[in-house]
């Protein structure tokens, strides 16, 4: 989010030919992986079409959703989906998103700081409104992503102060 560096295409790389830049990467790594007998799993990102086709391609395991907006989540899993049985892959796309979380007495402003510093104003609203900060909201969320067709949902915290991990398990286990 937020945009490319100003110095990207000062590079000599043009925004328009990334994706093709990054097919000739995955061609080079899965021959790699392939000589060498092994791959490691491989999950692809993005949300423009040709992203949620690439997902599907043999060398992909499946999906990773952006960090917040159950929309876009939704309606990338039925893309991924659609692309995966398109392709003529078996099984389904392992779909991974992530939310972050705050926890505590200053849950509220330490995700505003954490958000606001991380995403700047753009991005600040959408990407506070997917970040949890109570355990009601953790546990409704961790619903409506497995409803949404996630198997995995990563979850970061807004500061690292280590009690953030016990009032994680807390939450969870209430």
């Amino acid at each position: 989010m937020g945009g490319w560096p100003a110095d990207y295409e000062a590079s000599g790389v043009p925004l328009a030919r990334r994706g093709a830049r990054f097919e000739s990467a995955l061609e080079l790594m899965d021959a790699a992986w392939r000589s060498g007998g092994a791959r490691p799993r491989v999950l692809l990102g993005g949300t423009v079409p040709a992203a949620l086709a690439r997902a599907a391609r043999p060398l992909s395991d499946g999906w990773v959703a952006p960090l917040f907006g159950l929309d876009l989540l939704s309606e990338g899993v039925a893309a991924v989906r659609r692309a995966w049985e398109d392709a003529g892959r078996e099984g389904r796309p392992r779909i991974v998103t992530a939310r972050y979380f705050s926890l505590g007495p200053d849950a509220e402003a330490t995700a505003d700081a954490y958000i606001r510093h991380y995403y700047g104003d753009e991005f600040f609203e959408a990407a506070r409104a997917d970040t949890l900060t109570d355990a009601k909201r953790l546990s409704r969320e961790l619903e409506r992503i497995g409803l949404a067709g996630c198997d995995d949902l990563l979850l970061f915290p807004c500061c690292g102060d280590l009690e953030q991990i016990a009032l994680l398990t807390e939450a969870l286990e209430s």
